[in-house]
């Protein structure tokens, strides 16, 4: 973390893949699609550690990882810089899409729960927010804010497109909630309010 916080401020982040965590001492498996963040915020704990705000800035693929090095106590890798990639992204079908997102967001957040009218409303309201943001934060927001597992992230990542990431999140979301319907606990979530 200092190294970072004295260069440019940014680390990669990538997920552990599953069951490999039980290598964490060591070099654990990684999934080889990750994403570049850099430190907005750094605060450093009285033991040491620091708490972290990091903004995701682009995605990236792991191509090679330098080899241990005694002093460095941290992973270094060689990573290709993922862009999104053109795809006939007709305005119709992510609008559509969108407009789905936003209604399976408000029965997401309201699965499984006993609220009043008023905090319907009020869940609407914050839903209808996020109308402001353009399609790829959109997407991104949800991503990172819902409640879903390492893999359903991680899969999240490796869409190269708005259009298939709103695909995906639809599925996803879909069964988030009937999820939620069945059992007691509430579904979880994040969004800003």
């Amino acid at each position: 973390t200092q190294d970072a916080l004295n260069g440019d401020r940014k680390i990669g982040m990538v997920a552990v893949v599953p069951n490999a965590e039980l290598n964490m001492g060591g070099e654990p498996d990684v999934f080889d699609i990750g994403c570049e963040g850099y430190i907005t915020s750094a605060e450093q704990q009285e033991d040491g550690t620091y708490k972290l705000l990091l903004t995701g800035t682009e995605r990236f693929q792991i191509l090679s990882e330098d080899p241990p090095d005694g002093e460095r106590l941290y992973r270094v890798a060689r990573v290709l810089p993922l862009g999104e990639e053109p795809r006939d992204e007709k305005s119709g079908d992510l609008a559509e899409l969108r407009h789905t997102l936003n209604d399976l967001l408000h029965q997401f957040v309201l699965a499984g729960s006993e609220v009043s009218e008023a905090e319907a409303r009020e869940v609407r309201e914050s839903i209808h927010r996020l109308d402001q943001l353009d399609d790829h934060c959109f997407g991104q927001l949800i991503s990172q804010q819902v409640n879903f597992g390492v893999m359903e992230k991680q899969r999240l990542l490796e869409t190269n497109n708005n259009l298939d990431r709103y695909g995906m999140l639809e599925l996803l979301l879909r069964f988030q909630i009937a999820l939620a319907e069945t059992s007691t606990p509430t579904a979880g979530s994040n969004l800003p309010q």
